[in-house]
């Protein structure tokens, strides 16, 4: 079990940074947030994370490490592209709004970075 802890331990990130903000405006009032259960690509993540736990749970062979490795690289693959669309759209709105500021919110760079550990 020692040798899946690194695996466990992005996982339960994985699964936290779900619940950050994953984008930010900060306009004149106040700051406006979002996080990945407001898009579809946040409830795969989420089902994925919890069937991770349960294969976690069991004891794993090389069939469930294939399984772990596929849900890593799908997990990848979503926050990247995640990543990337949210950053051309806060890029975006910067250029043609002056009132308010968007940003990529915490949970969105340590979603990125936890499933490319799982990866």
């Amino acid at each position: 079990m020692k040798k899946y802890s690194i695996a466990i331990v992005a996982n339960t990130l994985l699964f936290s940074s779900l619940f950050l903000p994953w984008t930010i405006v900060q306009n004149i009032f106040k700051p406006i947030t979002s996080n990945a259960f407001e898009t579809n690509d946040g409830k795969i993540l989420l089902i994925l994370t919890l069937l991770s736990f349960i294969f976690f749970a069991f004891r794993p062979n090389k069939t469930m490490v294939v399984i772990m490795f596929a849900f890593g690289f799908v997990s990848c693959v979503i926050t990247i592209m995640n990543f990337i669309q949210i950053q051309e759209k806060t890029n975006s709105i910067n250029l043609n709004n002056e009132y308010a500021i968007t940003s990529i919110g915490i949970g969105l760079y340590l979603a990125v970075v936890t499933s490319i550990i799982l990866r």
